[in-house]
């Protein structure tokens, strides 16, 4: 099921890449180069198309509705602070996606030497003889189609909420603009949610490998080495190509969870508050701190699973030494003694300890949002 989130990833544009290791280097590379481009080429279109679309609504086909009618009847004040929201809103989503997509597919290179290198990894661990573990995959697995029949759910309202509807007339009218304000940057933005789940896959393949290193005991210590030296680096190369997509997604989520958040608050003021739309941002916020959680969970089993790796070979390398005085010393192939593994971007380790901050970080924004409207 994880393999499924990858694939996804790929459809989607966040992986453009073939997964088929066959295909790496065949001659229609260049063929298959466009055809991975070609998601991240159609979302750039389709926002592109959006704006402009929302333009042309606005201004030519319908000049009487705009952001400030959408916003509804609220004091001026309320309705121009709602239009800033939204949009504020609508541009994390564009821009979040949009550069995160176009970022990654221009480090193409670099992401196939990343699959070459993950793929060999993979091989060299069936050496060390156990049989995988399993314990982290099936829970990603069940988390994925959780949030996959949820991200459908949210989609679905969306559209059937703003589009599909009675209206005729300047509510109709009113419905499309906000089809282009709300609906299409609201999409892009759950189908995003695809991206922590394929770095969460890769976090999982780490974790199965560091698990078999720490419980096989037929491998030889200098096999196992090897392959925990591999692991370091191929987590740093990660980290360098999704690092910086890494800290652009917890920061969209923690947006979203602000924003969302604050609408909920707008809702309980309400005289009519729309349950339908309070729910949906209910569970926005719940499924965008889910994400985060995840993310950071992961990231400190792998800084955990990386230190018990690294005391289980010390202590292997004692006994041998006890049993046949050979001294095996654990260095890698730098010169340098095994060091534990991180998830590092060039800002913040991604692991539980951001959790505070991020609450921290939530609450103060929804205050100061809900004072400055006040």
């Amino acid at each position: 099921m994880c393999h499924l989130s990858l694939r996804i990833a790929q459809f989607l544009g966040y992986f453009p890449h073939s997964l088929d290791q066959d295909n790496l280097f065949s001659p229609k590379s260049k063929w298959r180069r466009f055809l991975h481009f070609l998601p991240t080429f159609l979302h750039c279109l389709i926002i592109f198309g959006n704006i402009l679309g929302y333009f042309i609504y606005t201004n030519i086909l319908h000049p009487q509705t705009n952001l400030m009618t959408v916003a509804g009847r609220q004091s001026e004040s309320n309705r121009l602070y709602s239009t800033v929201i939204m949009t504020l809103k609508a541009s994390c989503h564009i821009f979040v996606t949009s550069y995160i997509k176009i970022a990654i597919f221009f480090k193409w290179e670099d992401l196939m030497r990343f699959w070459a290198d993950f793929q060999q990894i993979i091989n060299l661990a069936d050496q060390l003889g156990l049989q995988k573990s399993g314990r982290n995959e099936p829970k990603v697995g069940k988390d994925f189609i959780a949030w996959m029949f949820l991200c459908v759910l949210l989609i679905a309202d969306m559209w059937e909420g703003y589009l599909l509807n009675p209206n005729r007339g300047d509510g109709a009218a009113k419905s499309v603009t906000c089809v282009f304000v709300i609906v299409v940057p609201s999409t892009v933005g759950y189908l995003h949610a695809i991206f922590p789940f394929m770095i969460t896959h890769f976090v999982s393949c780490y974790l199965e490998i560091l698990g078999r290193l720490k419980h096989t005991v037929t491998a030889s210590i200098d096999l196992k080495a090897q392959i925990y030296t591999q692991l370091r680096n191929h987590v740093a190369t990660c980290m360098h190509i999704f690092g910086g997509c890494i800290v652009l997604d917890m920061t969209h989520s923690i947006v979203r969870i602000i924003l969302c958040s604050y609408f909920l608050v707008g809702f309980s003021n309400r005289n009519s508050p729309v349950v339908r739309g309070a729910i949906n941002d209910a569970v926005t916020v719940l499924a965008y701190s889910f994400l985060i959680w995840m993310l950071c969970k992961t990231g400190s089993q792998l800084e955990n699973e990386s230190e018990e790796v690294i005391e289980k070979l010390d202590g292997d390398n004692d006994n041998l030494q006890i049993l046949d005085g050979r001294n095996i010393e654990l260095w890698n192939v730098t010169g340098r003694k095994l060091k534990q593994i991180f998830l590092k971007t060039d800002y913040f380790k991604v692991n539980l300890g951001l959790i505070a901050p991020i609450v921290g970080t939530v609450t103060t924004n929804l205050i100061v949002m809900i004072q400055f409207k006040k």
